[in-house]
């Protein structure tokens, strides 16, 4: 049994791009997002597009061939298989009941209302106050386990197993390739790993969502801004934006770096701060409440939003 929400339609996809049943039956369904790169290009699969690349393949070895922030099930017959990002950044949660039903989800809590039995695992989640990171396998819900990092999950008739894989390419058994090219060529190795993430994002731009790029004074925003401009022309439907008051660092960076790009900017200006307990605990009690208590590396679905639908700014010049 799976339960993984995908009804809702997001910046990138719509609610049905996220499902998809073929002529044989097979199921799969899709949470986050996934993009194949080509050799000149790259392109935003939705759940059809995954389930042909399945049977091309298999679903273990589909990380192989997307990158993204997912996570992927696809039913064939009497067999399940459950794939995330090879860093987990959808992560997912499963349950083995004692009569061999396996549930598998998204949300820890969804787990625990369709087995109420299940209690807290509070010790489990002593670590996460202190941490804010994903730790372990544990939950906080005894009895839900985490598909480890790099793992991924596949249920039989002989039951459930899950399979573990390094994270790392350069440790992986089959990566010996890699690193004797960044041996030989490093550069060469670079100007591909950068022209692959100039078409990842270049797919994303390809799809009309609204974009709004939060950039600061580090170097990971404006290293997105550069590779932005790669492929050619800005896309009209991307915009930027710092938080922060006018002279804040990040915003006088941000600014210099939007006129840089051409992009339009906004200066969001914080209200002012308030450090007060009572502010510090409804803001945890939001995550909380968002995350089933768990913290994930990150969310990169989103919902639409009032962005992705209204207009896209004038292209400039």
């Amino acid at each position: 049994m799976a339960a993984m929400h995908f009804s809702r339609s997001t910046h990138l996809y719509r609610a049905s791009d996220q499902r998809h049943t073929d002529l044989d039956g097979a199921v799969t369904l899709l949470k986050g997002h996934a993009i194949k790169r080509g050799r000149d290009d790259a392109q935003l699969l939705p759940a059809e597009a995954i389930s042909g690349e399945i049977a091309g393949g298999g679903s273990p070895t589909l990380r192989e061939r997307i990158v993204g922030e997912y996570c992927i099930c696809h039913f064939d017959g009497d067999d399940a298989t459950f794939v995330s990002d090879p860093l987990s950044m959808v992560p997912l949660f499963y349950h083995e009941a004692r009569d061999g039903t396996c549930i598998v989800t998204t949300r820890p809590r969804l787990i625990q209302a369709l087995m109420p039995h299940l209690g807290f695992d509070y010790r489990s989640l002593a670590w996460q106050a202190i941490a804010f990171w994903p730790l372990g396998e544990d939950t906080l819900v005894s009895g839900i386990r985490r598909v480890p990092q790099g793992g991924w999950l596949g249920i039989t008739d002989s039951g459930v197993l899950v399979h573990e894989r390094p994270l790392s390419y350069l440790n992986r058994q089959d990566g010996g390739e890699m690193r004797a090219q960044l041996d030989r060529d490093p550069e060469r190795v670079l100007d591909r790993v950068v022209g692959d993430m100039a078409a990842s994002l270049r797919a994303v731009f390809d799809t009309g969502a609204r974009v709004n790029l939060a950039l600061t004074g580090g170097r990971d925003s404006r290293a997105i801004a550069a590779l932005a401009t790669m492929p050619g022309p800005l896309p009209p439907t991307l915009s930027a934006f710092s938080n922060g008051v006018r002279d804040h660092p990040d915003v006088v960076v941000g600014r210099s770096v939007a006129d840089a790009i051409g992009a339009e900017f906004t200066n969001n200006v914080p209200k002012p701060s308030s450090f007060s307990s009572g502010d510090i605990f409804r803001q945890r009690l939001g995550a909380v409440f968002r995350y089933d208590g768990m913290l994930p590396i990150w969310d990169g679905g989103g919902g639409p939003g009032h962005l992705a639908r209204g207009p896209a700014p004038r292209p400039r010049g």
